[in-house]
Order: C-alpha cells, then structure tokens, then sequence
C-alpha cells in the first residue's frame, strides 16, 4: 500500500501527469517530496521568466502561457460565484508545490477537487514574477494618462491604441486575463468582486483604468467596432457597454481629475494580496500581499 508521503512521486512515476486533487494539508505537509522541493529546470521553468517565452515553452504553442490558461480555465469553470475570489489567500505551500512542478517541465492538471484560492495564487505569482509587467513598463504612463481623458469614447479609444500596441504574447495574455476577470464581475452579486474591487486586489498600481479594462473588456480587447453614440460610463457597473463613441480625429481630449472609486466591505480593508495560508484548514483571510505588477 502507498504511504500517504509517497503519493505525489508515485503518481508522477506512474504517468508523468501530475493530477493536482485537492489533498489534506496533513498529507502535503507529511509528503517529503513537498518538504524538498526539487529547483527550477533552467530549461523548462516557466515563471520568472519573459511572457513569450514562457509562451514558447508551454505545451500548447499558443501566446498565452500554459499557467496562465489553465488557472483561467478552472477559475472559469470553478470560482466564479466564489466569495471574495481574487482577494481570499489559499496555502501558500501548495501554491509553492504547483509552481515548482511548472518550474520542472512537469505536466500540470487540476482536479475539480483543487482549491480555487490556490489557484488564484499560482495566477498571481505567475504574473508577480514576470521580468517585464504584462502591461510593459513603456506602456504604464502612457495608460495613466489616457485615464485622465473626459471624454468616454476618447477615452476608451485611447486606451485600445495603446494596449493595440503591446507585443502579441502580452497582449493575447491580457485579452484572457481581463476576459476572465470581466466574468467574475458579471458574478458580484455572489461574489461581491465588482470591477473596481478586483483591480484593487489585482492590480492597484493602475487604479481606474485597470476598472475601465474589465467593465469594457469587449470594447477593449475583443475587437469590437465602436459605434457613434455616445453613453456615459460607469465604472463600478458589472455590465459591458458596447456603445461607446469613438472620438472624431480633430475633438480635443480635455484632462480631468482622477476617478473615485467606490468600493464595497470588501474593500475597507485595503488592496491587498493576502500572506497565504499554510494550512488549508485554517479559516479563510483576506490577502495582504503585494498585488502582481501588471
């Protein structure tokens, strides 16, 4: 009979397919091959190094980087009425357990028993530890600016010409990432992550124009045309607006003051990434860890 310290290494000698089911942090806490985990393979890592060529290096060959899709994927599939996503912390050591298997060319699955916490760990660890944010660094002022435009439609054109001109790895990968967070905004009434809470957790740095990218998601990355009427924008709306007016060549963009943005009980306790748990038994906490650096 297999210990429960043996089963992680007899599954991936059985299969070289690492199922990641949801253990009992006992099991993974007991499991030398999760005390020891082995180091990156230089050759085969796919954090902490540049997005295309994690791309490059995953197994599906596509511009988005295996961790990044498939933590789409389940958290799709998964959390998307799951309270406080993006801003509740799962085990910070079987976070640590995921990542090393992506970082040993190992292939990765998750169970439907996995934790969505955790999962939300890897993804943000993932973008955490990117040479280059996945914005870039040219592009970060640039967005800021294009945020203090008045005019809606000016504005969001402006900002579709910038993310228009990222390199294609960095910008298919944004397309699914705020794709995806644009769906768990659909989801506040259950999850309580409305458009500006989920950039506080994921992307402070940016403030509104990271709200803007997920309450437009379809305008601003799923090539949608904008037409010629004009809506006023609301920013804390879950919903998606596909009406905004592109500005006309020669209208001038006048400056205005930063957004307020409102945030609901969630959010009275600060933006932040929770220290994960390093048990999964303990009660849920709110993340206080540096959000990524997108």
């Amino acid at each position: 009979q297999t210990k429960p310290s043996d089963r992680l290494s007899a599954s991936s000698s059985r299969s070289k397919k690492h199922d990641l089911a949801g253990l009992s942090t006992p099991v993974l806490q007991q499991s030398s091959s999760f005390v020891d985990l082995p180091p990156p393979d230089p050759d085969k890592k796919l954090f902490g190094i540049p997005l295309e060529l994690a791309a490059q290096r995953s197994d599906d060959l596509g511009l988005v980087p295996s961790p990044v899709r498939q933590c789409i994927e389940f958290l799709d599939r998964k959390g998307l009425n799951k309270v406080g996503i993006y801003r509740i912390s799962g085990s910070n050591a079987r976070i640590r357990e995921i990542i090393s298997l992506y970082n040993t060319g190992e292939r990765v699955e998750f169970l439907e028993t996995e934790d969505v916490h955790n999962v939300v760990g890897v993804l943000k660890a993932f973008l955490r530890e990117l040479p280059d944010p996945i914005f870039t660094s040219s592009a970060r002022i640039p967005l800021r600016n294009a945020d203090d435009i008045l005019d809606d439609g000016a504005r969001l054109h402006a900002i579709k010409n910038i993310l228009a001109s990222l390199p294609a790895s960095n910008r298919e990968t944004l397309t699914t990432l705020i794709s995806h967070l644009s769906r768990i905004a659909r989801h506040s009434d259950e999850n309580k992550m409305t458009p500006s809470n989920i950039s506080t957790s994921v992307c402070p740095e940016l403030g509104s124009v990271f709200t803007t990218m997920i309450t437009h998601a379809e305008v601003l990355f799923l090539k949608r045309t904008l037409s010629a009427s004009q809506l006023k924008m609301d920013t804390n709306s879950p919903s998606i607006d596909h009406r905004i007016v592109a500005p006309s060549p020669s209208a001038p963009s006048p400056s205005r003051s930063p957004k307020t943005e409102n945030m609901n009980d969630l959010d009275k306790s600060g933006a932040s990434d929770a220290n994960n748990n390093n048990n999964n038994n303990s009660s849920p906490k709110k993340n206080e860890n540096h959000a990524p650096q997108l």
